[in-house]
């Protein structure tokens, strides 16, 4: 989960949401 925070929280300062979804999609599957 610390992974998912982390990921979330650079793409929310980037302002990416697409890659931010692919990223927790690829980590999680």
């Amino acid at each position: 989960p610390i992974r998912f925070d982390y990921s979330f929280v650079l793409s929310k300062a980037r302002g990416d949401q697409t890659q931010a979804f692919r990223f927790s999609g690829g980590t999680r599957f």
